[in-house]
């Protein structure tokens, strides 16, 4: 009894570009809608379609999904939970063991990392993350922003963009910073993940881990299959009415404080092509000041 795998594809029309948002996200429509069936066939009876490309910053993305309350085909003892649940945890198991081990990763609270987004100049942006949901970035000079879980602001630094300036984030564009902490420590350790089937990403078969964060965004973790570790992130959430679609993809992981850690990684640039993003410095379980996480109060 073999498996065989149908991709269907809608293509609801062309992809109208959007305004930038943040200091360094911007994106484009996502329209086209991509599904995996699976069922079994001793012979193959329908070629699988091909997929277009969608917005990627390092490949195409194809949106696989299994169902994990599918009944097991006939023949087939059921393990008495969802197909989705049980490969999703043994994938993040294998994840957390090649970072340097599940203890020491799971024993992660917060770190600092200082990442230099090279369209940018070379003053590097300062990420604080306190896990699951707080962060501060902050770029000398230009910008701070700062997010404790229910509330963000911005505050320019920048003389010419009207300095001081303290911006309450709208509750809908919330997600864009849940995403900010999503890209920098993979969020299947803190929220609950989905097995999504395995694709080849960047060139490497990778098993794939969706998460629905809180806010809404959806990012989806390709992990390689043959080191353990994240391969690329790809994340699909709504800013101001728009679908948006990114990715980033993670090189050149070293070891900091028994961790295995990117080095570099993908992201979209200004002009919205492929950017590398390299990270100066990371320390894990920082001292940090929690006030500096801390958003102002707003006045009524």
């Amino acid at each position: 009894m073999a498996r065989q795998r149908l991709l269907v594809e809608w293509d609801l029309g062309p992809n109208p570009e959007i305004a930038t948002f943040g200091p360094y996200l911007s994106g484009t429509w996502s329209r086209r809608v991509s599904v995996t069936l699976e069922s079994p066939h001793k012979e193959p009876t329908v070629r699988p379609v091909a997929l277009a490309a969608a917005l990627t910053l390092v490949a195409p993305t194809v949106a696989s999904t299994v169902d994990p309350g599918a009944r097991p085909a006939s023949g087939q003892a059921s393990t008495g939970h969802p197909a989705g649940t049980t490969h999703a945890a043994a994938v993040v198991s294998k994840c957390a063991e090649a970072m340097g081990g599940e203890s020491r990763v799971r024993a992660v609270r917060s770190l600092r990392a200082e990442v230099v987004y090279t369209d940018h100049g070379d003053a590097p942006v300062v990420h604080e993350v306190l896990r699951p949901n707080r962060y501060r970035a902050e770029s000398a000079g230009r910008y701070i922003a700062i997010f404790d879980g229910s509330r963000a602001s911005y505050r320019s630094l920048d003389p010419s963009q009207g300095a001081g300036g303290l911006v309450f984030v709208p509750a809908e564009d919330l997600a864009d910073f849940e995403l900010d902490i999503a890209w920098l420590f993979p969020a299947f350790f803190d929220h609950p993940a989905e097995y999504v089937g395995a694709s080849e990403r960047a060139g490497t078969r990778c098993p794939g881990l969706r998460v629905k964060l809180p806010r809404g965004a959806t990012v989806t973790y390709f992990i390689d299959a043959a080191t353990g570790l994240v391969k690329v992130i790809a994340a699909d959430l709504t800013i101001r009415g728009h679908a948006v679609h990114l990715e980033r993809e993670w090189r050149e992981h070293r070891v900091v404080q028994g961790i295995r850690y990117p080095g570099s990684m993908t992201y979209q640039g200004r002009d919205k092509t492929v950017q590398i993003a390299l990270v100066r410095s990371v320390v894990f379980d920082p001292p940090l000041d929690e006030s500096r996480l801390r958003v102002p109060a707003q006045e009524k």
